[in-house]
């Protein structure tokens, strides 16, 4: 919620008035949904040793969602939906 959200300092730094209330202890705010992928991944490899990094993610969104994945070096694996038209009886 935006006014549950102070600015300290424009540039850098976003912090919660009310921490207590989202009964979480431990909280990141990122900018994007890119950069809370790429510090995902980034949690992933420090906290998983033997990681495989392979993803497989759908062939049709933004291309920049798969940004991170390159970064951090994944093997991406891209699927198709196919949509099927329903048959007509007429």
């Amino acid at each position: 919620n935006p006014k549950d959200i102070e600015k300290k300092d424009c540039e850098t730094e976003i912090y919660l008035r009310e921490p207590d209330k989202y009964h979480k202890k431990n909280k990141i705010f990122t900018s994007s949904g890119r950069e809370a992928i790429h510090l995902a991944l980034k949690i992933l490899e420090k906290h998983k040793k033997k990681l495989n990094k392979v993803a497989l993610l759908p062939a049709y969104m933004c291309d920049t969602v798969f940004f991170p994945f390159e970064q951090e070096e994944w093997k991406i694996y891209f699927y198709r939906f196919l949509i099927k038209k329903a048959e007509s009886n007429h």
